[in-house]
């Protein structure tokens, strides 16, 4: 009988009529499973802390968002947007580090102009 999806729900009273191979391969077919969910599981752990180190570091640490004291109206959002927009920004032009990029743009603005094209090199 068919459990959930394609897999084959075999319970304990019918593993006693079969072969003990066949109950081996089951047992090891099982567990195999298990350790694909697991396996998977912990891609998407992992995958979803990239995503907060990626992203949320780097907002919270490099421009400060939670000591922002930005708080009414819409500017809260706005601020993130352009904080995401940076971000974004910077990394299609594959800068490794945000914070250095940052200060390079901070110390010479025409470079960051150019790269928007606002002004020509």
């Amino acid at each position: 009988m068919a459990g959930r999806g394609s897999s084959l729900s075999i319970g304990s009273h019918h593993l006693a009529r079969l072969t003990a191979d066949s109950r081996n391969r089951i047992r090891a077919d099982q567990r195999s499973r298990q350790q694909a969910a697991a396996a998977q599981l912990l891609k998407w752990w992992r995958d979803h802390w990239g995503i907060e180190n990626r992203v949320h570091y780097v907002r919270d640490v490099t421009f400060g968002e939670d000591h922002c004291r930005v708080r009414t109206g819409s500017a809260p959002q706005v601020l993130a947007a352009c904080r995401n927009a940076a971000i974004s920004f910077l990394r299609s032009h594959n800068c490794p580090n945000i914070a250095a990029a940052l200060r390079e743009h901070a110390y010479q603005p025409r470079k960051l102009f150019a790269k928007l094209g606002i002004l020509k090199q």
